[in-house]
């Protein structure tokens, strides 16, 4: 599936989602949570969605102090979903249940022509220690992204 193709699936699959949500009178509530350089549209709740925002500027904030040169205003928005469990993120991104045993994702990035997403879970948690923060590989991804356009001749 080509990445464009993907980020028309996920936002698509989260459209139906809040629809259902809302038709069958489920327990989920939708919310946005926004910050000075973050949306996120969530249905984890408000700790946990503020949690992950103050992370994402705190992530973003790190990386403007220790490269100066880097451009951490990405050239398209970032989309971020936010998921309270395994099972909203497996209607947004069901690929990933497909194949028994397969990878069980706690972050999914996906860039299309428009922008960048990230659907993360919030219910996961560091298996090894208490200081390993358990979204970190959808931080290092940020990371990348801003590092790859920072570095980007154009």
């Amino acid at each position: 599936m080509n990445p464009f193709t993907q980020s028309r699936s996920l936002m698509l699959a989260a459209c139906l989602a809040m629809c259902w949500s809302a038709r069958a009178g489920a327990a989920d509530d939708w919310i946005e949570v926004r910050s000075p350089h973050f949306t996120v549209v969530s249905n984890a709740g408000e700790r946990a969605t503020r949690t992950l925002v103050w992370q994402l500027e705190q992530v973003r904030s790190a990386m403007k102090a220790l490269w100066s040169w880097a451009r951490v205003d990405l050239n398209k928005p970032l989309g971020v979903i936010a998921l309270k469990d395994e099972n909203s993120m497996r209607l947004l991104a069901p690929q990933y249940w497909e194949e028994r045993g397969g990878i069980r994702p706690a972050s999914v990035w996906v860039t299309g022509p428009d922008r960048h997403y990230l659907t993360i879970r919030t219910d996961v948690r560091a298996s090894d220690t208490d200081t390993t923060n358990p979204h970190i590989t959808a931080y290092f991804s940020y990371i990348g992204l801003v590092m790859g356009q920072s570095l980007d001749p154009d």
